[in-house]
Protein backbone atom coordinates (compact mmCIF):
# COMPACT_ATOMS: atom_id res chain seq x y z
CA UNK A 1 0.00 0.00 0.00
CA UNK A 2 1.45 3.09 -1.13
CA UNK A 3 1.78 6.05 1.81
CA UNK A 4 -0.18 8.27 3.27
CA UNK A 5 1.02 11.87 1.50
CA UNK A 6 0.73 15.14 3.88
CA UNK A 7 -2.28 14.04 6.46
CA UNK A 8 -3.36 16.44 8.63
CA UNK A 9 -1.54 16.10 12.05
CA UNK A 10 -4.72 15.21 14.41
CA UNK A 11 -3.89 17.14 17.79
CA UNK A 12 -0.05 17.85 17.69
CA UNK A 13 0.95 17.89 20.64
CA UNK A 14 2.83 21.13 21.32
CA UNK A 15 6.46 20.47 22.84
CA UNK A 16 7.40 22.70 25.10
CA UNK A 17 10.79 22.21 26.64
CA UNK A 18 11.74 22.46 30.18
CA UNK A 19 13.02 26.31 30.00
CA UNK A 20 11.16 29.47 30.69
CA UNK A 21 11.17 32.97 29.77
CA UNK A 22 13.38 34.81 26.74
CA UNK A 23 16.49 34.27 27.98
CA UNK A 24 16.29 30.36 27.82
CA UNK A 25 14.31 30.57 24.54
CA UNK A 26 17.89 32.23 23.38
CA UNK A 27 19.76 29.56 24.56
CA UNK A 28 17.82 27.18 21.89
CA UNK A 29 19.09 26.64 19.35
CA UNK A 30 18.59 29.32 16.19
CA UNK A 31 18.03 30.32 12.98
CA UNK A 32 19.33 32.45 10.47
CA UNK A 33 17.70 35.94 10.24
CA UNK A 34 14.74 36.60 7.77
CA UNK A 35 16.61 39.98 5.14
CA UNK A 36 13.87 42.05 4.57
CA UNK A 37 13.26 43.61 1.23
CA UNK A 38 11.49 46.84 0.92
CA UNK A 39 8.29 46.26 -1.39
CA UNK A 40 7.56 47.95 -4.49
CA UNK A 41 3.96 47.58 -5.42
CA UNK A 42 0.43 47.07 -3.53
CA UNK A 43 -2.80 45.41 -5.10
CA UNK A 44 -4.93 48.26 -5.40
CA UNK A 45 -8.13 47.26 -3.68
CA UNK A 46 -8.96 46.82 0.07
CA UNK A 47 -8.63 49.27 2.90
CA UNK A 48 -5.08 47.01 3.75
CA UNK A 49 -4.24 45.42 0.67
CA UNK A 50 -1.52 42.68 0.54
CA UNK A 51 1.85 44.15 -0.37
CA UNK A 52 3.02 42.18 -3.38
CA UNK A 53 6.94 42.01 -3.67
CA UNK A 54 9.09 42.46 -6.65
CA UNK A 55 12.11 40.47 -5.29
CA UNK A 56 16.00 40.17 -6.30
CA UNK A 57 16.39 36.42 -6.77
CA UNK A 58 18.88 36.49 -4.10
CA UNK A 59 16.23 38.24 -1.60
CA UNK A 60 13.56 35.32 -2.83
CA UNK A 61 16.28 32.79 -2.33
CA UNK A 62 17.61 34.03 1.37
CA UNK A 63 13.39 34.33 2.25
CA UNK A 64 13.14 30.60 1.04
CA UNK A 65 15.44 29.64 3.03
CA UNK A 66 15.07 31.08 6.35
CA UNK A 67 11.20 29.69 5.92
CA UNK A 68 12.36 26.23 5.12
CA UNK A 69 14.74 26.35 8.33
CA UNK A 70 11.95 27.17 9.77
CA UNK A 71 9.33 24.73 9.22
CA UNK A 72 12.64 22.07 9.33
CA UNK A 73 13.23 23.93 13.09
CA UNK A 74 9.65 23.31 14.21
CA UNK A 75 9.85 19.15 13.00
CA UNK A 76 12.81 19.43 15.36
CA UNK A 77 10.91 21.06 18.28
CA UNK A 78 8.03 18.84 17.85
CA UNK A 79 5.80 22.23 17.83
CA UNK A 80 2.91 23.00 15.08
CA UNK A 81 4.09 26.62 14.39
CA UNK A 82 7.08 28.21 12.65
CA UNK A 83 9.63 28.89 15.72
CA UNK A 84 10.79 32.85 15.92
CA UNK A 85 7.35 34.06 14.32
CA UNK A 86 4.63 35.51 15.69
CA UNK A 87 1.78 37.25 14.11
CA UNK A 88 0.71 40.41 16.20
CA UNK A 89 -1.93 42.88 15.10
CA UNK A 90 -1.75 46.16 16.74
CA UNK A 91 -4.70 48.29 17.91
CA UNK A 92 -5.99 51.03 15.59
CA UNK A 93 -4.34 54.44 16.17
CA UNK A 94 -0.78 53.00 17.82
CA UNK A 95 1.78 54.98 16.39
CA UNK A 96 5.21 53.63 15.04
CA UNK A 97 7.44 54.54 18.47
CA UNK A 98 4.35 52.93 20.63
CA UNK A 99 4.90 49.92 18.22
CA UNK A 100 8.62 49.73 19.36
CA UNK A 101 7.89 49.61 22.74
CA UNK A 102 5.86 46.61 22.29
CA UNK A 103 8.61 45.10 20.62
CA UNK A 104 11.24 46.01 23.13
CA UNK A 105 8.65 44.11 25.40
CA UNK A 106 10.60 41.07 24.27
CA UNK A 107 13.65 42.02 24.15
CA UNK A 108 13.78 42.00 20.33
CA UNK A 109 16.76 43.50 18.09
CA UNK A 110 13.95 43.49 15.42
CA UNK A 111 12.66 47.05 14.94
CA UNK A 112 8.84 48.09 13.18
CA UNK A 113 10.73 48.60 9.81
CA UNK A 114 11.58 44.99 9.71
CA UNK A 115 7.63 43.73 9.60
CA UNK A 116 6.05 41.67 7.22
CA UNK A 117 2.39 43.12 6.73
CA UNK A 118 -0.14 41.43 5.67
CA UNK A 119 -3.48 43.93 5.64
CA UNK A 120 -3.20 45.29 9.38
CA UNK A 121 -1.20 42.00 10.65
CA UNK A 122 2.27 42.31 11.14
CA UNK A 123 4.79 39.10 10.98
CA UNK A 124 7.31 39.15 13.30
CA UNK A 125 10.10 37.56 13.11
CA UNK A 126 13.50 37.04 15.60
CA UNK A 127 14.98 33.52 15.20
CA UNK A 128 16.69 34.27 18.96
CA UNK A 129 13.19 33.42 20.34
CA UNK A 130 11.93 29.93 18.82
CA UNK A 131 9.27 29.60 21.29
CA UNK A 132 6.38 31.41 19.58
CA UNK A 133 3.64 30.68 22.06
CA UNK A 134 6.00 32.28 24.42
CA UNK A 135 6.85 35.42 22.59
CA UNK A 136 3.32 35.72 21.81
CA UNK A 137 1.83 35.59 24.88
CA UNK A 138 4.14 38.22 26.24
CA UNK A 139 3.84 40.55 23.36
CA UNK A 140 -0.91 40.02 24.28
CA UNK A 141 0.17 41.21 27.56
CA UNK A 142 0.83 44.78 26.10
CA UNK A 143 -2.37 47.25 26.15
CA UNK A 144 -1.12 48.55 22.90
CA UNK A 145 -1.40 44.67 21.04
CA UNK A 146 -5.07 43.56 19.83
CA UNK A 147 -3.53 39.74 19.44
CA UNK A 148 -0.80 37.88 19.00
CA UNK A 149 0.14 34.76 17.93
CA UNK A 150 1.98 31.88 16.76
CA UNK A 151 2.62 31.61 13.03
CA UNK A 152 1.11 28.50 12.96
CA UNK A 153 1.25 25.44 10.76
CA UNK A 154 -1.42 23.69 8.62
CA UNK A 155 -1.21 20.60 6.32
CA UNK A 156 -3.48 18.72 3.57
CA UNK A 157 -5.84 16.32 4.58
CA UNK A 158 -5.54 13.93 1.92
CA UNK A 159 -4.74 10.59 0.89
CA UNK A 160 -3.57 9.61 -2.32
CA UNK A 161 -4.47 6.08 -4.36
CA UNK A 162 -1.65 3.17 -5.08
CA UNK A 163 -2.98 3.08 -8.16
CA UNK A 164 -2.49 5.30 -11.53
CA UNK A 165 -4.56 5.38 -14.02
CA UNK A 166 -3.44 6.39 -17.72
CA UNK A 167 -5.32 10.00 -19.36
CA UNK A 168 -8.15 8.27 -20.89
CA UNK A 169 -8.51 10.09 -24.60
CA UNK A 170 -11.70 9.96 -26.81
CA UNK A 171 -14.92 10.48 -26.30
CA UNK A 172 -17.92 8.07 -24.87
CA UNK A 173 -20.66 8.44 -27.43
CA UNK A 174 -23.50 8.57 -24.95
CA UNK A 175 -21.61 9.91 -21.70
CA UNK A 176 -23.17 13.19 -20.40
CA UNK A 177 -20.35 14.86 -20.42
CA UNK A 178 -18.50 12.42 -23.11
CA UNK A 179 -14.77 12.47 -20.87
CA UNK A 180 -14.12 9.36 -21.38
CA UNK A 181 -13.73 8.67 -17.29
CA UNK A 182 -16.68 9.97 -16.53
CA UNK A 183 -19.27 7.23 -16.26
CA UNK A 184 -16.57 4.77 -14.59
CA UNK A 185 -14.93 6.52 -11.97
CA UNK A 186 -17.05 9.67 -11.01
CA UNK A 187 -19.58 8.37 -8.89
CA UNK A 188 -19.44 11.28 -6.67
CA UNK A 189 -20.74 13.46 -9.59
CA UNK A 190 -23.51 11.16 -10.38
CA UNK A 191 -24.23 10.75 -6.49
CA UNK A 192 -24.96 14.72 -6.76
CA UNK A 193 -26.64 14.26 -9.93
CA UNK A 194 -24.21 16.56 -11.50
CA UNK A 195 -25.86 16.45 -15.55
CA UNK A 196 -29.49 17.30 -14.15
CA UNK A 197 -27.81 20.48 -12.39
CA UNK A 198 -25.59 20.91 -15.47
CA UNK A 199 -29.19 21.41 -17.57
CA UNK A 200 -29.29 24.79 -15.24
CA UNK A 201 -25.89 25.64 -15.14
CA UNK A 202 -23.85 24.32 -17.55
CA UNK A 203 -20.13 24.74 -15.84
CA UNK A 204 -20.86 27.87 -14.74
CA UNK A 205 -19.66 31.22 -15.65
CA UNK A 206 -16.59 32.58 -17.53
CA UNK A 207 -16.61 35.31 -14.70
CA UNK A 208 -16.62 33.67 -11.89
CA UNK A 209 -12.95 32.99 -10.27
CA UNK A 210 -12.67 30.54 -7.88
CA UNK A 211 -9.04 31.08 -6.04
CA UNK A 212 -8.12 27.57 -4.72
CA UNK A 213 -5.53 28.12 -1.99
CA UNK A 214 -2.95 25.33 -1.67
CA UNK A 215 -0.02 23.75 -3.42
CA UNK A 216 -0.66 25.75 -6.65
CA UNK A 217 -1.46 24.88 -9.91
CA UNK A 218 1.40 24.26 -12.61
CA UNK A 219 0.68 27.72 -14.82
CA UNK A 220 3.17 27.14 -17.74
CA UNK A 221 5.49 24.83 -19.21
CA UNK A 222 9.40 24.49 -18.19
CA UNK A 223 12.34 23.06 -17.18
CA UNK A 224 14.24 23.30 -13.73
CA UNK A 225 17.40 22.57 -13.52
CA UNK A 226 18.17 22.21 -9.97
CA UNK A 227 20.87 20.50 -7.72
CA UNK A 228 19.69 17.84 -5.41
CA UNK A 229 20.94 15.60 -3.36
CA UNK A 230 20.49 11.92 -4.87
CA UNK A 231 21.09 9.53 -2.09
CA UNK A 232 24.81 10.04 -1.82
CA UNK A 233 25.60 13.24 -3.56
CA UNK A 234 25.16 16.67 -5.05
CA UNK A 235 24.07 16.34 -8.55
CA UNK A 236 22.22 18.65 -11.05
CA UNK A 237 18.74 17.22 -11.79
CA UNK A 238 16.89 18.44 -14.37
CA UNK A 239 13.10 19.04 -13.75
CA UNK A 240 10.37 19.08 -16.77
CA UNK A 241 6.89 20.60 -15.78
CA UNK A 242 3.69 20.74 -18.26
CA UNK A 243 0.66 22.74 -17.10
CA UNK A 244 -2.39 20.44 -16.69
CA UNK A 245 -3.39 18.84 -20.29
CA UNK A 246 -7.25 18.79 -19.17
CA UNK A 247 -7.96 22.74 -17.44
CA UNK A 248 -7.21 25.12 -20.67
CA UNK A 249 -4.41 28.00 -20.03
CA UNK A 250 -7.00 30.45 -20.81
CA UNK A 251 -8.91 29.46 -17.47
CA UNK A 252 -6.28 30.03 -15.02
CA UNK A 253 -5.70 33.82 -13.84
CA UNK A 254 -3.52 35.81 -11.56
CA UNK A 255 -1.48 33.27 -9.88
CA UNK A 256 0.58 34.06 -6.97
CA UNK A 257 2.98 31.80 -5.24
CA UNK A 258 3.41 33.13 -1.36
CA UNK A 259 6.01 30.25 -0.41
CA UNK A 260 8.94 29.64 -3.02
CA UNK A 261 9.55 31.35 -5.42
CA UNK A 262 7.45 34.11 -4.59
CA UNK A 263 5.99 35.79 -7.26
CA UNK A 264 3.67 35.45 -10.65
CA UNK A 265 4.80 31.80 -11.17
CA UNK A 266 3.12 28.95 -9.94
CA UNK A 267 4.47 25.45 -9.84
CA UNK A 268 2.63 22.64 -8.23
CA UNK A 269 5.41 19.62 -7.02
CA UNK A 270 2.62 17.82 -5.16
CA UNK A 271 -0.43 17.42 -7.04
CA UNK A 272 -3.02 18.28 -4.61
CA UNK A 273 -3.46 21.68 -5.65
CA UNK A 274 -4.09 20.36 -8.99
CA UNK A 275 -6.46 17.41 -8.20
CA UNK A 276 -8.87 20.17 -5.90
CA UNK A 277 -8.54 22.42 -8.82
CA UNK A 278 -9.74 19.96 -11.11
CA UNK A 279 -12.92 18.70 -9.26
CA UNK A 280 -13.89 22.35 -9.05
CA UNK A 281 -12.74 22.91 -12.98
CA UNK A 282 -11.19 20.33 -15.41
CA UNK A 283 -12.29 21.08 -18.58
CA UNK A 284 -15.37 19.11 -19.54
CA UNK A 285 -17.09 17.58 -23.05
CA UNK A 286 -14.09 17.76 -24.46
CA UNK A 287 -13.07 13.86 -24.71
CA UNK A 288 -10.09 14.00 -22.43
CA UNK A 289 -9.62 12.73 -18.96
CA UNK A 290 -12.82 13.69 -16.69
CA UNK A 291 -14.72 16.51 -15.87
CA UNK A 292 -15.28 19.33 -13.12
CA UNK A 293 -17.92 21.16 -11.46
CA UNK A 294 -17.82 24.39 -12.58
CA UNK A 295 -16.18 23.41 -15.82
CA UNK A 296 -16.18 27.32 -17.37
CA UNK A 297 -14.89 29.24 -14.35
CA UNK A 298 -11.76 30.14 -13.78
CA UNK A 299 -8.88 28.86 -11.18
CA UNK A 300 -6.93 31.50 -9.58
CA UNK A 301 -3.97 29.31 -8.17
CA UNK A 302 -2.64 30.57 -4.61
CA UNK A 303 0.24 28.61 -3.59
CA UNK A 304 0.58 28.60 0.00
CA UNK A 305 1.78 25.50 0.73
CA UNK A 306 5.29 23.67 0.36
CA UNK A 307 5.99 20.08 -0.16
CA UNK A 308 9.09 17.56 0.28
CA UNK A 309 10.37 18.01 -3.19
CA UNK A 310 10.83 22.59 -2.72
CA UNK A 311 12.31 21.88 0.90
CA UNK A 312 14.69 19.51 -0.75
CA UNK A 313 15.67 21.78 -3.79
CA UNK A 314 16.14 24.24 -0.63
CA UNK A 315 18.44 22.36 1.03
CA UNK A 316 20.15 21.05 -2.00
CA UNK A 317 20.77 24.97 -2.57
CA UNK A 318 22.61 25.82 0.65
CA UNK A 319 24.96 22.44 0.55
CA UNK A 320 22.96 20.83 3.27
CA UNK A 321 22.62 16.54 2.66
CA UNK A 322 20.67 14.36 3.67
CA UNK A 323 16.55 14.24 3.26
CA UNK A 324 13.95 14.90 5.10
CA UNK A 325 10.52 13.44 6.25
CA UNK A 326 8.66 12.40 2.78
CA UNK A 327 5.27 12.57 4.15
CA UNK A 328 5.48 16.40 5.60
CA UNK A 329 4.55 19.53 3.47
CA UNK A 330 3.87 22.98 5.57
CA UNK A 331 1.34 25.71 4.37
CA UNK A 332 2.06 28.76 7.28
CA UNK A 333 -0.66 30.65 8.75
CA UNK A 334 0.95 34.15 7.34
CA UNK A 335 0.86 32.94 3.34
CA UNK A 336 -2.55 31.51 3.90
CA UNK A 337 -3.84 34.79 5.29
CA UNK A 338 -1.93 36.85 2.72
CA UNK A 339 -3.20 34.24 -0.16
CA UNK A 340 -6.65 34.77 0.91
CA UNK A 341 -6.62 38.45 0.95
CA UNK A 342 -4.51 38.51 -2.46
CA UNK A 343 -7.75 36.17 -3.62
CA UNK A 344 -10.14 38.75 -2.50
CA UNK A 345 -8.48 41.39 -3.52
CA UNK A 346 -7.65 40.66 -7.27
CA UNK A 347 -11.46 39.33 -7.81
CA UNK A 348 -11.75 35.74 -6.78
CA UNK A 349 -16.01 35.06 -5.51
CA UNK A 350 -15.30 31.47 -4.36
CA UNK A 351 -12.11 30.64 -2.05
CA UNK A 352 -11.52 27.10 -1.92
CA UNK A 353 -8.89 26.05 1.89
CA UNK A 354 -8.34 21.97 1.28
CA UNK A 355 -5.89 22.79 4.47
CA UNK A 356 -6.21 22.66 8.27
CA UNK A 357 -4.49 21.97 11.57
CA UNK A 358 -5.04 21.94 15.24
CA UNK A 359 -4.72 25.05 16.51
CA UNK A 360 -6.71 28.73 16.45
CA UNK A 361 -5.80 31.77 14.39
CA UNK A 362 -7.28 35.07 14.96
CA UNK A 363 -5.55 36.48 11.35
CA UNK A 364 -6.81 33.45 9.94
CA UNK A 365 -10.03 33.97 11.24
CA UNK A 366 -9.99 37.69 10.07
CA UNK A 367 -8.66 37.15 6.64
CA UNK A 368 -11.67 34.48 6.01
CA UNK A 369 -14.14 37.24 7.91
CA UNK A 370 -12.53 39.92 5.40
CA UNK A 371 -13.35 37.82 2.03
CA UNK A 372 -16.73 37.69 3.42
CA UNK A 373 -17.69 40.96 3.92
CA UNK A 374 -16.03 41.38 0.37
CA UNK A 375 -18.41 39.33 -1.00
CA UNK A 376 -16.66 35.81 -1.06
CA UNK A 377 -18.04 32.88 -0.24
CA UNK A 378 -15.22 30.57 1.54
CA UNK A 379 -15.33 26.32 1.98
CA UNK A 380 -12.79 24.62 4.29
CA UNK A 381 -12.40 21.01 5.10
CA UNK A 382 -12.78 19.66 8.45
CA UNK A 383 -9.67 17.84 8.29
CA UNK A 384 -9.13 14.02 8.27
CA UNK A 385 -9.06 12.75 12.44
CA UNK A 386 -12.57 11.54 13.00
CA UNK A 387 -10.84 8.12 13.62
CA UNK A 388 -7.75 10.06 15.65
CA UNK A 389 -9.21 11.76 18.37
CA UNK A 390 -11.70 14.00 16.49
CA UNK A 391 -9.90 17.35 17.51
CA UNK A 392 -11.44 20.36 16.06
CA UNK A 393 -9.20 22.01 13.50
CA UNK A 394 -8.96 25.25 11.60
CA UNK A 395 -9.92 26.81 9.49
CA UNK A 396 -13.26 24.42 9.74
CA UNK A 397 -13.73 25.80 13.30
CA UNK A 398 -14.43 28.98 12.01
CA UNK A 399 -18.08 28.23 10.74
CA UNK A 400 -19.97 30.05 12.84
CA UNK A 401 -18.98 33.09 10.14
CA UNK A 402 -22.01 33.24 7.87
CA UNK A 403 -20.43 33.03 4.49
CA UNK A 404 -17.81 30.13 5.57
CA UNK A 405 -18.87 26.29 5.61
CA UNK A 406 -16.66 23.76 7.18
CA UNK A 407 -16.92 20.64 5.27
CA UNK A 408 -17.08 17.01 5.85
CA UNK A 409 -16.48 13.86 3.81
CA UNK A 410 -18.91 10.69 2.44
CA UNK A 411 -18.62 7.84 1.06
CA UNK A 412 -20.57 6.34 -1.89
CA UNK A 413 -23.09 4.61 0.44
CA UNK A 414 -23.41 8.23 1.65
CA UNK A 415 -22.23 7.22 4.74
CA UNK A 416 -19.87 9.69 6.50
CA UNK A 417 -16.40 8.29 6.17
CA UNK A 418 -14.35 6.76 8.91
CA UNK A 419 -12.05 9.47 9.21
CA UNK A 420 -14.17 12.72 8.07
CA UNK A 421 -13.68 14.80 11.48
CA UNK A 422 -17.32 15.76 12.71
CA UNK A 423 -18.53 18.23 15.36
CA UNK A 424 -20.92 20.87 16.32
CA UNK A 425 -18.62 22.84 13.64
CA UNK A 426 -19.90 20.63 10.69
CA UNK A 427 -22.02 21.89 8.41
CA UNK A 428 -22.17 20.51 4.71
CA UNK A 429 -20.98 17.10 3.39
CA UNK A 430 -19.63 16.17 0.12
CA UNK A 431 -17.91 13.00 -1.38
CA UNK A 432 -14.56 13.04 -0.57
CA UNK A 433 -14.45 8.81 -0.86
CA UNK A 434 -13.55 5.88 1.10
CA UNK A 435 -10.92 2.94 0.30
CA UNK A 436 -13.79 0.34 -0.83
CA UNK A 437 -11.52 -1.95 -3.26
CA UNK A 438 -14.49 -2.40 -5.34
CA UNK A 439 -15.25 -1.28 -8.53
CA UNK A 440 -12.91 0.65 -10.99
CA UNK A 441 -13.04 3.76 -8.75
CA UNK A 442 -12.51 1.46 -5.39
CA UNK A 443 -14.03 4.36 -3.58
CA UNK A 444 -11.62 7.04 -4.44
CA UNK A 445 -12.68 10.74 -5.59
CA UNK A 446 -10.66 10.63 -9.44
CA UNK A 447 -9.19 13.71 -11.34
CA UNK A 448 -6.01 14.93 -13.42
CA UNK A 449 -3.38 15.81 -11.75
CA UNK A 450 0.13 15.17 -11.29
CA UNK A 451 1.34 11.50 -12.07
CA UNK A 452 2.59 10.87 -7.71
CA UNK A 453 4.90 7.87 -8.60
CA UNK A 454 6.96 10.73 -10.59
CA UNK A 455 7.66 12.14 -7.31
CA UNK A 456 7.49 9.74 -4.55
CA UNK A 457 11.06 9.79 -2.94
CA UNK A 458 10.32 5.91 -2.23
CA UNK A 459 10.65 6.06 -6.10
CA UNK A 460 12.61 8.12 -7.40
CA UNK A 461 15.69 10.78 -6.51
CA UNK A 462 14.82 12.48 -9.85
CA UNK A 463 11.42 13.92 -9.88
CA UNK A 464 9.85 15.39 -12.58
CA UNK A 465 5.91 17.04 -12.75
CA UNK A 466 5.61 16.75 -16.72
CA UNK A 467 3.19 13.99 -16.53
CA UNK A 468 -0.80 13.54 -15.34
CA UNK A 469 -2.79 10.80 -15.21
CA UNK A 470 -6.41 10.18 -13.44
CA UNK A 471 -5.57 9.66 -9.99
CA UNK A 472 -7.39 8.79 -7.13
CA UNK A 473 -7.18 10.62 -4.05
CA UNK A 474 -9.41 10.57 -0.73
CA UNK A 475 -9.72 13.17 2.58
CA UNK A 476 -11.99 16.08 3.13
CA UNK A 477 -9.77 17.76 0.63
CA UNK A 478 -11.50 16.36 -1.86
CA UNK A 479 -14.67 17.15 -0.20
CA UNK A 480 -14.24 20.94 -0.14
CA UNK A 481 -13.92 21.17 -3.80
CA UNK A 482 -17.71 19.86 -4.24
CA UNK A 483 -19.17 22.60 -2.24
CA UNK A 484 -16.72 25.63 -3.78
CA UNK A 485 -17.67 24.19 -7.25
CA UNK A 486 -21.47 24.37 -6.09
CA UNK A 487 -21.10 27.72 -5.02
CA UNK A 488 -19.48 29.11 -8.30
CA UNK A 489 -22.35 27.27 -10.13
CA UNK A 490 -24.94 29.11 -8.06
CA UNK A 491 -22.89 32.55 -8.10
CA UNK A 492 -22.60 32.01 -11.95
CA UNK A 493 -26.57 32.47 -11.79
CA UNK A 494 -26.88 35.60 -9.58
CA UNK A 495 -26.51 34.75 -6.38
CA UNK A 496 -23.75 36.72 -5.11
CA UNK A 497 -24.12 36.94 -2.02
CA UNK A 498 -21.64 34.55 0.11
CA UNK A 499 -24.36 34.68 3.01
CA UNK A 500 -27.23 33.28 0.79
CA UNK A 501 -24.69 31.25 -1.08
CA UNK A 502 -24.76 29.01 2.12
CA UNK A 503 -28.23 29.34 3.24
CA UNK A 504 -29.28 28.12 -0.06
CA UNK A 505 -26.71 24.80 0.19
CA UNK A 506 -27.78 24.18 3.81
CA UNK A 507 -31.24 24.49 2.83
CA UNK A 508 -30.99 22.21 -0.36
CA UNK A 509 -28.88 19.31 0.95
CA UNK A 510 -30.20 15.72 1.07
CA UNK A 511 -30.90 15.39 5.01
CA UNK A 512 -28.20 11.93 6.16
CA UNK A 513 -29.36 11.48 9.69
CA UNK A 514 -31.35 12.81 12.11
CA UNK A 515 -33.86 14.99 11.22
CA UNK A 516 -32.06 18.43 10.96
CA UNK A 517 -28.85 19.34 11.38
CA UNK A 518 -26.51 16.97 13.48
CA UNK A 519 -22.99 16.47 14.49
CA UNK A 520 -22.24 13.51 12.34
CA UNK A 521 -23.45 15.20 8.73
CA UNK A 522 -24.88 18.53 9.82
CA UNK A 523 -26.84 19.63 6.99
CA UNK A 524 -26.51 16.72 5.13
CA UNK A 525 -25.00 16.26 1.48
CA UNK A 526 -24.57 18.78 -0.79
CA UNK A 527 -26.98 19.24 -3.41
CA UNK A 528 -26.26 21.31 -6.80
CA UNK A 529 -29.66 20.47 -8.62
CA UNK A 530 -31.63 21.12 -5.23
CA UNK A 531 -29.85 24.42 -4.90
CA UNK A 532 -30.20 25.72 -8.71
CA UNK A 533 -33.73 24.64 -9.12
CA UNK A 534 -35.33 24.18 -5.82
CA UNK A 535 -34.58 28.31 -4.92
CA UNK A 536 -35.82 30.17 -7.70
CA UNK A 537 -31.97 30.26 -9.66
CA UNK A 538 -33.63 28.12 -12.67
CA UNK A 539 -33.93 30.45 -16.06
Amino acid sequence: MRRILLTVVAGLSVVVLARDGLEAQRAARTLPAVPVAAPSTAVPRGPSPVVVQTSTDSVVAAERAARMDGFAEARRLGVNYVPGEVLLKFKRGTTVAAQQRVLAAVKTRTTTGQLRWIGDVARFVDRSLPYSDQTAALLALQSEVEFAQPNYIRRLPARVSPRTLPMPVGAIPEGVPNDPGYADLQWNFSILNMPRAWDISPGGSPGIIVAVVDTGLTTENTTLVRTLWTGSRFESVTMPFQVSPDLAGSRVVLPRDFVFELGTRVLDFDGHGTHVASTIAEDANNAVGLAGIAYQVKIMPVKVCTGYWEEMIDRASRGIPGTIPPDFGECPVDAIVAGIRYAVDNGAKIINLSLGGPDSSQAEFEAIQYAVQHGVFVAAAMGNSGDEGNPTEYPAGFAALTGFMSVGSTNKAQKRAVYSSFGAHLEIMAPGGEFTGVGDDEGYVWQMTLDPFDQDPHLTNRPRFDRYGVIGYLGTSMATPHVAGTAALLMSRGITDPKLVEAVIKGSALDLGPAGRDDQFGYGLVQPRAALFGFGVAR
